[in-house]
């Protein structure tokens, strides 16, 4: 099955060393959608939207199919920036 953060998983790894920091709008533009208003600074699940989930059951597609599937997990958000970093 695919996944729209399968694109995302591959621009990932590509990525040199041990951390990597993107804008939202970077994201967006890297899987060709719009990120749901749920990842939106202020909106009540923000944070929890970027977790990282590993269960392959997690209703967290994006965590399973994005960062973790190309072995980086969400370090730190920044929502003044609009931006996360990941680390391996």
């Amino acid at each position: 099955m695919t996944s729209r953060y399968d694109a995302l998983a591959a621009h990932l790894q590509r990525q040199p060393g041990t951390r990597y920091t993107m804008s939202f709008a970077n994201i967006e533009r890297v899987i060709g959608h719009p990120l749901p208003p749920s990842f939106k600074p202020g909106h009540r699940v923000f944070r929890q939207w970027w977790q990282n989930s590993y269960a392959p059951t997690s209703s967290h597609v994006q965590a399973r199919c994005g960062w973790i599937a190309a072995g980086w997990e969400v370090d730190s958000l920044d929502p003044v920036l609009g931006s996360v970093t990941f680390r391996r």
